[in-house]
């Protein structure tokens, strides 16, 4: 993705009364600063001191984050299995896409609540909206939040073996420590998504190594709640009770009813 609004970029360069030379030569060239590709965004929001989020927020004139309000209320839909509220935001959004056909954020929104249907529905989505979303995510050298965050949700649409290139680009990317800490909240919901996903695909043999992988990472030792639900994966994958069993008692000692409530719908 090329950001070509850099408005926060000139207004805060000059509120430090850098010039756009200077700021330039911090960063490796003046072309650099006119016409920034995605790394170069990260250098110039660093020696502006600046997050990545204050400039992503900027470039669609957003005080807080849609996608996040979105996010938000479509894993409300998804625990309470409210087809009628997701059939309202999946008209908004396809409105709003279809309005404004270039809007990336307005594609982003649309994405996210067509994933939502068929998550709840457990349908993959037809060969040419699979090839859309693998050829998007193919493109992305560098993940940020807002796509980590629709990939959270688009899990649902494609067979989780098209996916496997990305999530481990991603878990990489956490590995080296250059995901921010929204990504980094945000990957969790990827790999409990991603292992719902595998599930329902009936690919085990994918739920299993992506299990492994996370065996020996921080963000599964620094996490109870994703440390249950792995274990309750585990449990569903290898018709272990006890496994299952324990994972329920876990859940119950940190009164997370709406773990339980997803637990109910893999189990008998």
């Amino acid at each position: 993705m090329n950001y070509k609004n850099g408005e926060l970029i000139r207004k805060t360069r000059q509120k430090r009364g850098m010039s756009q030379a200077k700021l330039g030569a911090l960063i490796g060239s003046q072309s650099m600063v006119t016409d920034p590709s995605d790394q170069t965004v990260l250098m110039l929001c660093d020696a502006l001191m600046i997050t990545f989020e204050e400039y992503f927020y900027s470039i669609f004139d957003k005080k807080q984050s849609k996608l996040s309000a979105l996010a938000n209320q479509l894993e409300i839909i998804d625990h309470n299995n409210d087809g009628v509220m997701l059939d309202k935001l999946y008209v908004l959004t396809q409105s709003q896409s279809r309005s404004q056909p270039d809007n990336l954020l307005n594609r982003h929104l649309f994405l996210m609540t067509k994933a939502t249907k068929y998550h709840l529905k457990k349908q993959l989505a037809p060969h040419a909206i699979q090839d859309e979303l693998v050829d998007y995510f193919f493109d992305i050298e560098n993940w940020q939040y807002y796509d980590i965050l629709l990939f959270s949700r688009i899990v649902y649409m494609v067979p989780v073996n098209r996916l496997s290139p990305y999530i481990k680009d991603i878990l990489n990317q956490y590995r080296q420590h250059e995901l921010s800490t929204h990504s980094e909240r945000t990957l969790k919901k990827v790999i409990n998504n991603l292992l719902e996903a595998s599930v329902v695909q009936n690919n085990y043999t994918f739920t299993q190594h992506l299990i492994n992988q996370l065996k020996s990472m921080t963000i599964l030792t620094d996490d109870l709640t994703l440390q249950t639900w792995l274990l309750f994966w585990q449990g569903v994958i290898l018709s272990d009770n006890t496994l299952i069993a324990n994972a329920y008692q876990v859940t119950s000692i940190l009164h997370q009813k709406s773990m339980l409530k997803r637990f109910n719908k893999f189990i008998p």
